[in-house]
């Protein structure tokens, strides 16, 4: 598959998800387009909304992709993480990953040169 940070494909996910982010029970909050994978942080008033909620993330991702590229079929292989945060500083680590991630895989393409 092709880079998801085209400018193409990042148009067109962020379009999707500017469209999708907020659904009542289920809040998309910070992500980070990366080559070939997402980073997503989301709030869910529970386990049956965060279900539902990552389902239709994953079905506006995939959309949002393949209409890019101009291809079908699938493109999320894998399951998301589930991690509960409970405290601030439980959300300020993975918000600094989720934020900084692409000038760390930057950094690092930069220094393998």
């Amino acid at each position: 598959m092709s880079s998801l940070r085209t400018r193409d494909v990042v148009r067109e996910i962020e379009g999707s998800f500017r469209r999708g982010a907020e659904r009542g029970e289920f809040r998309l909050v910070e992500y980070s387009i990366q080559g070939d994978h997402l980073h997503a942080i989301v709030e869910a008033d529970g386990p049956e909304a965060l279900g539902r909620g990552m389902r239709s993330l994953g079905s506006r991702f995939a959309r949002a992709v393949n209409r890019a590229l101009r291809r079908s079929g699938p493109v999320v292989r894998e399951r998301y993480h589930l991690v509960v945060l409970r405290s601030p500083t439980q959300v300020r680590n993975p918000l600094r990953y989720v934020l900084l991630n692409a000038r760390r895989h930057w950094a690092k393409r930069r220094g393998s040169k």
